[in-house]
């Protein structure tokens, strides 16, 4: 901006003649938000890996969303990816607790034969309840959202979203910690009780349990590992420590 005075008047005219440029958004054309659990699903450490190996942190991601991919094919739920996560929702339990069993199963049998260390990737999750709000129910409140209808499918939002990303930080390595929504708020007949969900007893028949044993093992024997190259991996003793310590009682009985 020039270091001469503007006048008020010149002001006035200039925010007048570029009133246009303000975003247009009339919130009261939304459609009502939908009460559905929403669970947020992270790749452990993601951002020092970034930093460290561009090569190894695209298949620890990547891995993370090929196996969201083929869930969803078999269960119907709504995928969000957000870089080294994915936000999960459905307004049941049933299908996104089969989708958390498919892709924490799938990625267990990743972790279980992966042999170097450097390759092995830890996921966690969060799951909560609320209402949530999509784009897809705001096309009607913005002239650029109708137009952008792709994009606007990207965008969810709503407590839940922060929720589950708040208690992800508490869940052991592998676990899905459960938020006091999925207690408290949820339906008859679709609470779910406990600090956490553990997702190999959904189907103890089809050997979910003997993968959840093994990858016990392979988690206590990588923790192991980790205490002796804390520098190279940038993970802290004491996190290491508090992470085996986290996946030592999520995985007991």
């Amino acid at each position: 901006m020039s270091s001469e005075v503007v006048d008020r008047g010149t002001v006035s005219s200039i925010i007048e003649q570029r009133k246009h440029e303000r975003p247009y958004f009339n919130e009261s054309l939304m459609l009502s938000p939908t009460n559905e659990y929403v669970c947020w699903v992270d790749v452990m450490g993601s951002q020092s890996v970034m930093l460290r190996s561009l090569s190894i942190a695209s298949n620890f991601l990547m891995k993370l969303h090929v196996s969201a991919l083929r869930a969803s094919r078999q269960f119907s739920v709504y995928l969000y990816p957000v870089i080294d996560g994915i936000y999960v929702c459905s307004q049941t339990k049933v299908p996104l607790l089969n989708f958390v069993n498919r892709v924490y199963s799938a990625l267990a049998q990743d972790f279980i034969h992966q042999k170097d260390p450097l390759h092995r990737f830890v996921i966690r999750s969060g799951l909560a309840f609320g209402p949530v709000a999509r784009g897809t129910g705001a096309l009607q409140c913005s002239y650029d959202l109708s137009y952008n209808r792709n994009y606007a499918k990207q965008i969810l939002f709503g407590p839940p979203l922060t929720q589950a990303y708040q208690v992800e930080k508490q869940s052991a390595p592998f676990g899905v910690a459960l938020h006091e929504s999925t207690r408290s708020f949820a339906p008859n007949g679709e609470v779910l009780s406990g600090t956490y969900w553990k997702w190999w007893k959904l189907y103890n028949q089809n050997g979910d349990d003997l993968i959840a044993s093994l990858l016990f093992k392979s988690l206590k024997a990588h923790y192991d590992w980790c205490l002796k190259h804390t520098v190279a991996l940038s993970y802290e003793k004491a996190d290491i420590e508090r992470h085996r310590a986290l996946a030592e009682e999520y995985f007991s009985d």
